[in-house]
């Protein structure tokens, strides 16, 4: 009988995409469905939500902070790049 790699297993992120996907859509009517569970989606929802913006603001403060190459943050082309 043939073993699975386990180390591939370990890696594989399908079931945490189609959740991801799951909390944002519509709810199916035929799962099964209470107040707890609906709380929970919700909280998790939030979180995502908190996540993505965060890493926005992140990626945005390091394109401020660092900028374009071959300029400087205060006052455009960097001065001895500009005389060539």
């Amino acid at each position: 009988m043939k073993h699975p790699n386990r180390f591939i297993e370990q890696f594989r992120l399908g079931a945490a995409f189609t959740y991801f996907f799951r909390v944002f859509r519509k709810p199916d009517p035929s799962m099964p469905s209470s107040f707890n569970l609906r709380m929970m989606h919700g909280i998790n929802r939030i979180s995502i939500l908190m996540f993505v913006f965060c890493l926005l603001v992140m990626l945005v403060r390091y394109i401020i902070r660092h900028g374009r190459p071959g300029y400087s943050t205060t006052c455009g082309p960097i001065a001895s790049q500009s005389r060539a």
